[in-house]
């Protein structure tokens, strides 16, 4: 794991958001993949791709009951 989630902390302090419960309500892990589509075949994805900027692009996986954040950063 690399980083705790710069998205979802954003989300929680604006009060409205796109994340599924899983990820709003307990805690999860964040890996940085080099290439997002790559990382996604085959996985239960929860949210997204989603872009958050010009530079980092976020997918939600579940594995085993987990949300597992996947980043893509350019």
């Amino acid at each position: 794991p690399l980083y705790s989630s710069a998205a979802s902390d954003v989300y929680k302090r604006q009060g409205v958001s796109p994340l599924p419960e899983k990820v709003l309500k307990t805690a999860h892990i964040a890996y940085e993949v080099p290439s997002l589509e790559e990382a996604l075949k085959g996985q239960k994805i929860i949210f997204g791709p989603a872009p958050c900027d010009a530079h980092l692009t976020i997918a939600f996986i579940e594995e085993e009951g987990i949300a597992i954040e996947l980043m893509e950063i350019k």
